[in-house]
């Protein structure tokens, strides 16, 4: 058969139709449903590894005739889990900037932040340089790339560095996107306290 191309306005096969090299095609492609066992979309020799349909608005993905997990509307859900309650529906990586919201007006030397959203649960650390002062009010730190529900959640911070003894740890505020920064006995630390200090923290969060 000489080499060329075939230019074809529609096929329908109830059979199979096999093609041996490059197919290149304008329009849409509409397959068979499959079933895990038997993959819509695999390669030659591996019928129940690839790509299937298990219902409307589902793409299934199977290895060995196993559903290892599936897009649907709720977002991806894994393995044969289809609870809409369970699906992963976000992800993302981004950075942020901390910013004074105390009230103080301050301008951090340093100020950047990194995050990355797994599903519900935020995973944002920082680190502040802050400048000389002798403002006396609560530090509070603002800017985090997402808002805190106005219902008790799932929060937490750490300080993993700072050159100040008065700190302990960070804690995000319900409905807001700020952190503010306690002792040990659970009083706030002031901006004056911080002055001139460098501080790394982790904050964890739900939304």
């Amino acid at each position: 058969m000489p080499f060329g191309s075939i230019s074809v306005d529609e096929i329908t096969s109830s059979n199979n139709i096999s093609v041996t090299g490059n197919v290149s095609f304008t329009g849409n492609v509409t397959v068979g449903a499959g079933t895990v066992s038997n993959a819509a979309i695999s390669t030659t020799g591996d019928p129940n590894t690839g790509i299937f349909f298990p219902a409307a608005d589902n793409i299934g993905f199977a290895t060995n005739g196993v559903i290892r997990g599936r897009w649907t509307t709720d977002g991806l859900c894994f393995n044969a889990d289809t609870a809409a309650a369970n699906a992963l529906d976000d992800y993302e990586e981004g950075t942020w900037t901390p910013t004074d919201v105390s009230g103080a007006g301050l301008s951090f030397s340093t100020a950047v932040g990194i995050y990355t959203k797994i599903g519900r649960m935020v995973y944002a650390s920082t680190q502040i340089i802050y400048p000389s002062t002798a403002n006396g009010s609560s530090a509070l730190i603002g800017g985090l790339p997402f808002t805190l529900p106005s219902t008790n959640v799932v929060r937490q911070g750490f300080i993993s560095y700072v050159n100040a003894s008065v700190v302990a740890r960070a804690l995000p505020e319900d409905g807001q996107p700020r952190f503010d920064i306690r002792k040990t006995d659970g009083t706030n630390v002031t901006n004056s306290e911080l002055s001139g200090k460098t501080l790394f923290a982790m904050l964890i969060y739900s939304v």
